[in-house]
C-alpha cells in the first residue's frame, strides 16, 4: 500500500513507546493517529447503528468500523509492530474493527465489567484503541494481579487466574455493589495509564490486564457527546 493508498491513517504521525510493570511490556501512544478523525466521528453520528453484541463483554454498544481503515493500520504499522513486540512475522490482518460506545450503567454492570479485563489469551493479538472523544473522558489503565502478580495472561496461566478470580469476586461480592472499576482497589494494582487526546491511538497486547477508565456522569448512547473509541483487534499471522 502506497502512500496515497492511505485515506485514513496521518502516514506521518509521530509514535511513542512505554514500557510498563515488571515485564516492561510495550505499549505504543501515537498522536494524530488519523488524518480524517473528525470525518470518522461524523460518520459514526451519521450512520449511528449501535447495537448491543451478546457474546461481548463490552459494557456499552458497538458499530462496524472502515474495513480499509483497519487494512491501514495492518499495513501502515507491521514493521513497527514486528519489532515492538518481538513478532515471527510481520503480516498482520484484522479480526474486529468497531467504533464503540460506553452506556452501562454501573447498576448494570456483571462483576465480570467491574474488574481488569484481557481480550484474548494469545499473545499474538494486539488492541488498538483510537479515541474520538475529547479528553474530559477517562482512558485507558493497565493492571497487575495482586495475588498471582500476572499482567498478561496468556493459555498457561488461563485457568489458574480465572479461577483465583472467581473466589476473589465472590469474595468481594462485587454483585452486592456494581460499579466501575476504582483505579486503585484491593486485587489489582495499577502499572500505568494512557489518557485520552482526540485523534490518539494506543496499541498494546489483547491479553495485558487493562480496563477503560470511565465516568459515569458522562455515560451516553450519543456518540456525538459519549465516549467513542474506534477499536480494532489485530493478529499477527504466523
Amino acid at each position: 500500500m502506497s502512500e496515497l493508498d492511505f485515506q485514513y491513517l496521518n502516514t506521518q504521525a509521530k509514535s511513542e513507546i512505554v514500557y510498563l510493570g515488571e515485564h516492561k511490556t510495550p505499549v505504543i501512544l501515537i498522536d494524530n493517529f488519523s488524518r480524517c478523525a473528525l470525518k470518522l466521528k461524523q460518520d459514526a453520528i451519521a450512520h449511528n447503528q449501535f447495537k448491543q453484541t451478546p457474546s461481548d463483554y463490552y459494557p456499552g454498544l458497538r458499530m462496524p468500523g472502515p474495513k480499509q481503515y483497519a487494512e491501514e493500520i495492518c499495513s501502515l504499522y507491521a514493521q513497527q509492530l514486528n519489532q515492538v513486540f518481538a513478532m515471527q512475522t510481520s503480516f498482520w490482518q484484522s479480526n474486529l474493527c468497531a467504533y464503540s460506545l460506553t452506556t452501562t450503567q454501573p447498576e448494570k454492570l456483571k462483576p465480570i465489567q467491574m474488574l481488569p479485563h484481557f481480550d484474548t489469551a494469545n499473545d499474538n493479538q494486539l488492541a488498538v484503541v483510537h479515541y474520538l472523544c475529547d479528553e474530559t473522558f477517562g482512558g485507558t489503565a493497565f493492571f497487575r494481579h495482586n495475588s498471582t502478580g500476572y499482567e498478561r495472561i496468556n493459555k498457561a496461566q488461563l485457568n489458574n487466574y480465572a479461577t483465583q478470580l472467581k473466589q476473589q469476586a465472590m469474595a468481594a461480592r462485587l454483585h452486592e455493589k456494581p460499579g466501575y472499576l476504582a483505579e486503585q482497589n484491593s486485587l489489582y494494582q495499577k502499572i500505568g495509564q494512557v489518557d485520552v487526546e482526540f485523534n490518539r491511538a494506543v496499541i498494546y497486547p489483547g491479553n495485558l490486564l487493562h480496563s477503560g477508565l470511565i465516568k459515569p456522569a458522562l455515560l451516553s448512547d450519543d456518540p456525538t457527546t459519549g465516549r467513542l473509541t474506534l477499536n480494532t483487534f489485530i493478529v499477527n499471522a504466523h
